[in-house]
Formats: C-alpha cells, sequence, structure tokens
C-alpha cells in the first residue's frame, strides 16, 4: 500500500484553477491571434465569472438587537 500524502479539498481545487488558468493563456498566446482570441474568452467570462459569497463572519445584515447595557453592568457602573 502507498503512503501518499493527503491535501485539502480547497487547495486541490486551487491547484486545479491555476492549471485551467495556464492552460487558456496558453492557448490564448500560441495562437495565430492573440489580442482577437483574448477579447473573446474576456467577452465570455462576463460579470459573473466569479461568485462572490456573503460574509457571516462579519455579522452583515444581522440585527443586533437592543445594545444596552445588562442590568449588572448598569450597577457595575453606578458602584
Amino acid at each position: 500500500m502507498f503512503q501518499l500524502p493527503a491535501y485539502t479539498v480547497g487547495s486541490l481545487t486551487a491547484k486545479i484553477k491555476v492549471e485551467c488558468l495556464l492552460s487558456v493563456i496558453e492557448d490564448i498566446v500560441l495562437s495565430d491571434s492573440p489580442v482577437e482570441r483574448f477579447k473573446e474568452f474576456a467577452s465570455s467570462l462576463g460579470k459573473n465569472a466569479a461568485m462572490l459569497s456573503p460574509s457571516t463572519k462579519h455579522m452583515v445584515g444581522r440585527d443586533l438587537g437592543k445594545l444596552e447595557p445588562s442590568a449588572s453592568l448598569r450597577y457595575r457602573q453606578a458602584a
């Protein structure tokens, strides 16, 4: 049995994306009309080429409640 290293799905996905991008760039550069080929490629991507996901980490769009001090904090402040 082989002992191969384990890689994360994210790192493997990133590697595949880089390989694909390099392949496309190579095809464009080696074509007969690279400028036209690049323009076709760029227009085929459009504005939705990269999907942006909203961040839940930064609490965007969440209801934060009253934002008033609790009873214990009011007691501490009075002391």
